[in-house]
């Protein structure tokens, strides 16, 4: 639904809602799987006007969440900069990525005085048995 391919045929679908759609293959990408013949039948059909406006201003939510959620992160990101030498030791975990690293910082903070030996802080993340 997301995808660059189903963005492009969903976009030509809103374009023009009530012409059906009778060649796909200009949209294909790469990686795609489906065959031509699954995607037509996946947009078969038409849709009226008012069926398009309500998927536009669906569509136009999704792009304001889409900016709410970059403003977010940005806003993170812009926090969690002070943290920089602690958030790269804690990404030296594998898998810890940088708002993996930044949610464990904003838990159990920069400070490990605070936990006498490891296995406190292991007992206080609940990672112990």
């Amino acid at each position: 639904m997301f995808g660059k391919a189903a963005s492009a045929i969903t976009a030509r679908i809103l374009e023009n809602p009530t012409e059906k759609i009778t060649d796909v293959s200009g949209f294909r990408t790469k990686g795609m799987k489906a065959t031509n013949e699954q995607v037509l039948a996946a947009v078969d059909g038409v849709m009226c006007e008012e069926q398009a406006e309500k998927f536009r201003i669906n569509c136009s939510h999704m792009d304001s969440l889409e900016l709410c959620k970059l403003n977010l992160e940005s806003l993170i990101l812009s926090v969690a900069e002070k943290y920089l030498p602690q958030l790269g030791l804690v990404m030296t975990a594998p898998g810890i990525q940088s708002f993996a690293a930044i949610g464990i910082i904003s838990e159990i903070g920069v400070d490990m005085s605070v936990f006498p030996t490891s296995k406190h802080l292991c007992s206080w993340a609940g990672i112990t048995l």
